[in-house]
């Protein structure tokens, strides 16, 4: 991840990366939809998402939004969606 500080919404600089505020809000999403989830060890914005239809495993990158699966997509709201199963993937 990267050492830069984000500047909020706010206009102030808070201690986080983006990155971290990406995979902050994709694990509140995933939360939110009863989707089963691996945050890599590290830290890292990287995670194994698995589908409630059929177990079916993704690759998910919170900080640019790329999803590793049978077709790259990108958006948390894209891997909520496949990973409800509401679009084939």
């Amino acid at each position: 991840m990267g050492d830069r500080n984000y500047l909020g919404r706010d206009g102030q600089m808070h201690g986080r990366t983006l990155q971290e505020y990406r995979a902050d809000y994709a694990i509140k999403r995933f939360e939110e939809e009863g989707i089963r989830y691996i945050r890599r060890e590290d830290g890292s914005d990287r995670f194994t998402v698995y589908s409630t239809d059929n177990g079916r495993k993704f690759t998910f990158f919170a900080g640019t939004g790329l999803i590793m699966g049978p077709l790259p997509e990108r958006g948390i709201e894209q891997m909520v969606m496949l990973a409800k199963g509401a679009v084939n993937g």
